[in-house]
C-alpha cells in the first residue's frame, strides 16, 4: 500500500516527525524491508543499541494510517517509526532512476548507515537501566510439597541496582518476536530454551523445568547469577528476591515424617541426610535440591536413583497425609 510525506505528516506530531526527520537524515536507519501492508525496519539509536520496528499500514474513511511498533522504551509510533517511514519513501522515489538493482541500493545503504554509526562520537553514559527480565523460581502455593516453577519476570530496579518490585511475564513470544530495550540478547537464549520445554502445554500452565534440558537451563542461569527465589507471589511484587547459587551435591532420604512439631498425622517428605528438610526438589536429571538459596544436585537412595525423575517427585507430592499407626 503506498502513501506519501503528507500521510506520515499528518499522523505524527511535530515533535516525533523532527526526531525522526534527525534519524534519517543522519543515516541511522539501517535496513527497511517492505511488502503490500508492513514495512519491517532497523534503527540504531545511542550507544550503538539497534531497535526493531514492525509498521503495518491500514486505511480507514479519514485516509491512511500507521500502526507502528518499535523495540524501543516508547514502544509505539515514535521518531523511529518515522525515520523508517521517511526512508522507505525516499528509496522508493529513488529506486527507478537508479542503475543499481533495488537489493544492491538497499545493502549499500545499509553499509553506509553502520559506517556513519561507527564514526559518531561516543554517546554519553546511558543512565541506569530500569528494568531487566529475571527468572524466578516460585512455588506454585503454600502447601508444603506444592510444587515449583520457574517464571520469567519484568524486574524493577532501583537507582543502586537493587530489586524493588517484579510481575509475571508471561507472553515469551513477544519477547522474541518484538524485545524491549531491557531484554539482552543471552534472554533470548533462555526464553528459547524455556519455550522448548514448554511445547505443547498450556501458555497458563506452570512451567517445570525437567529432565537433563531443565538441569542445564537452573544450571546456566544459576551460574550466570539470574535465578531468583521468591517464597511467595506477594514477595514477587514487592521485590523480595534471592538470589540463587550454586549448591554442594548432597544426599537425600525419603521417609514419613510429622507434618508439624505436634502432628500425629505423617506426611512422605524428602530429606537431607543428616535429617534437615528439603524445601525443594526439582524433576531434573539429576535431581536438583532448592534450599537455603543454592541449587544444587540431589543424590537419591539407590532404591530410588533407578526410577525417572519426574514421576517419582509427582508420586511424592501427591502422596496423602497418614496417621502415624498407618505408614
Amino acid at each position: 500500500m503506498n502513501f506519501t510525506r503528507d500521510d506520515v505528516e499528518r499522523m505524527f506530531d511535530r515533535g516525533t516527525l523532527a526526531r525522526g526527520e534527525r534519524y534519517a537524515r543522519e543515516g541511522r536507519v539501517l535496513g527497511v524491508r517492505r511488502d503490500a501492508e508492513r514495512i519491517n525496519g532497523e534503527v540504531g539509536g545511542s550507544g550503538g543499541t539497534v531497535y526493531s520496528q514492525v509498521i503495518r499500514i491500514k486505511e480507514n474513511r479519514v485516509g491512511l494510517w500507521f500502526d507502528g511498533a518499535c523495540s524501543c522504551p516508547i514502544a509505539h509510533n515514535c521518531k523511529h517509526v518515522v525515520a523508517v517511514l521517511l526512508t522507505s519513501l525516499e528509496e522508493e522515489e529513488a529506486a527507478p532512476g537508479s542503475s543499481l538493482p533495488f537489493a544492491a541500493e538497499q545493502w549499500l545503504q545499509r553499509l553506509s548507515a553502520m559506517q556513519h554509526l561507527s564514526a559518531m562520537e561516543p554517546a554519553a553514559p546511558r543512565p541506569h537501566a530500569q528494568y531487566r527480565l529475571g527468572y524466578v523460581l516460585m512455588p506454585q502455593s503454600a502447601s508444603r510439597n506444592a510444587p515449583v516453577g520457574l517464571h520469567p519476570c519484568k524486574l524493577r530496579l532501583h537507582r543502586n541496582g537493587g530489586i524493588v518490585g517484579a510481575t509475571l511475564h508471561t507472553d515469551l513470544y513477544s519477547l522474541l518476536a518484538l524485545p524491549p530495550a531491557w531484554v539482552r540478547p543471552d534472554d533470548q537464549d533462555f526464553v528459547r530454551q524455556i519455550l522448548a520445554q514448554r511445547a505443547g502445554a498450556m501458555q497458563a500452565e506452570l512451567f517445570r523445568p525437567s529432565g537433563r534440558l531443565g538441569a542445564r537451563l537452573l544450571e546456566q542461569l544459576c551460574a550466570q547469577g539470574r535465578l531468583l527465589w521468591a517464597a511467595t507471589r506477594e514477595d514477587l511484587r514487592e521485590g523480595a528476591l534471592a538470589e540463587v547459587r550454586p549448591g554442594p551435591r548432597r544426599q537425600a532420604t525419603l521417609g514419613w515424617h510429622p507434618e508439624t512439631r505436634d502432628s500425629e498425622d505423617v506426611g512422605l517428605r524428602w530429606r537431607f541426610d543428616d535429617g534437615a528438610p528439603i524445601a525443594a526438589v526439582l524433576a531434573t536429571d539429576p535431581v536438583c535440591y532448592l534450599d537455603g538459596g543454592l541449587l544444587g544436585e540431589l543424590a537419591l537412595p539407590p532404591s530410588l536413583a533407578a526410577l525417572p525423575p519426574a514421576p517419582l517427585i509427582t508420586l511424592v507430592e501427591q502422596a496423602p497425609s497418614l496417621h502415624a499407626e498407618q505408614r
